[in-house]
């Protein structure tokens, strides 16, 4: 009971730090145990931490709308919102490190960005984790960006018609949630029932908007490796590339290729996918015409692709008859979202290339 007491005291004196030290405990926590979106243990914690706020959230409307005195109902009043900022936080934390990791960042930021500014925002939202329309309008956008990966994960299929079923099912989840809530907070649920329906559609929609624009990454899938070769040879279930030996500078920031006039250019990627998943991926390749100012589609090649490599699916695309200048290469699924993006420059020359060989 003292312990209760002193801890209670601390939280209240200490109130910030200790928010601070909630969040990036989440933080630590899932950037040391989370590997893979279609692992046990990392669907497994994302679970309890679902069911976790789940709880709590019920908990303390449950406390506070009978006004309860009791010792337990105190505890509840004053950790359950702690409790909430902890789930939440790991939620954000582990959804920004699978989704940044899933797109191409320039393409998909405006949700990456929102996943962070969540994240960062979670220590300040404290006092707004109080009022039950924050916490269902968050915990519906937490359950919802869940089910985008894992209804995937489990039908083993990507497209449209799955992601329409993955908002239907996280809808469905939410009013089962907000019933259960009623039930135990009538009055209070009456009072938020419209601007909490108003929250949860229009998150709904926002995720929708995020979707069909081809702004939402690509999640379960995520790009690997990717690169630009002279030369790609397949060799006995490996990759064998070949590229004239350039520093790291010229590779990572210039990414100059050179090529003879007659010769092609390869492209290989690297995509992840979730074990038994089967679907289809596409290498895009474009070419900046210096007149016009504008990118300009030359060739899209397709090819299935199988989960359940550590080191993702691999494979190649190869292109002749090529202009010199600024190309660019996009990976994206057969809806248009993208999982990666390499940016080359062409340039011709008639020396003999001194070739680097690498594996893949």
């Amino acid at each position: 009971m003292r312990f209760w007491h002193k801890t209670i005291e601390f939280i209240e004196k200490h109130e910030r730090h200790v928010s601070t030290a909630f969040l990036v405990g989440g933080f630590i926590i899932d950037n040391l145990t989370l590997n893979r979106v279609d692992q046990a243990y990392d669907n497994i914690v994302l679970i309890f931490y679902i069911l976790v706020s789940g709880i709590a959230i019920l908990a303390f409307n449950y406390v506070e709308v009978r006004n309860l005195t009791s010792k337990l109902a105190t505890k509840i009043k004053i950790f359950s919102p702690l409790v909430i900022q902890f789930a939440f936080g790991g939620l954000f934390s582990a959804f920004f490190i699978f989704y940044a990791k899933s797109g191409s960042f320039w393409f998909s930021w405006p949700f990456v960005g929102l996943m962070f500014g969540l994240l960062i925002l979670n220590e300040l939202l404290k006092e707004k984790y109080s009022r039950l329309i924050y916490q269902v309008g968050i915990y519906f956008f937490t359950v919802f960006s869940y089910m985008i990966f894992l209804v995937p994960i489990i039908s083993k299929q990507m497209g449209q018609l799955i992601f329409v079923y993955s908002g239907l099912i996280s809808l469905t989840f939410i009013y089962l949630f907000t019933i259960l809530l009623h039930f135990l907070t009538q009055k209070k649920y009456f009072n938020f029932n419209k601007k909490m329906w108003l929250v949860i559609f229009a998150t709904y929609f926002l995720m929708n908007i995020f979707y069909f624009t081809n702004i939402l990454p690509p999640l379960p899938l995520s790009m690997k490796d990717s690169g630009i070769y002279n030369l790609i040879e397949k060799n006995t279930g490996s990759y064998v590339t070949y590229r004239k030996h350039t520093n790291w500078f010229e590779k990572y920031f210039n990414n100059i290729i050179e090529i003879n006039p007659s010769a092609g250019v390869y492209y290989f990627s690297s995509v992840f996918a979730p074990t038994k998943l089967n679907t289809q991926i596409v290498h895009e390749w474009e070419y900046y015409n210096p007149e016009t100012k504008k990118w300009v589609k030359t060739t899209k090649i397709s090819f299935p692709i199988t989960g359940g490599s550590n080191t993702g699916y691999r494979g190649y695309s190869v292109k002749q008859n090529l202009q010199e200048g600024e190309w660019r290469i996009f990976t994206k699924t057969t809806n248009g979202q993208i999982i990666g993006e390499e940016k080359f420059k062409i340039v011709f020359t008639n020396e003999n290339l001194n070739l680097e060989k690498s594996l893949k």
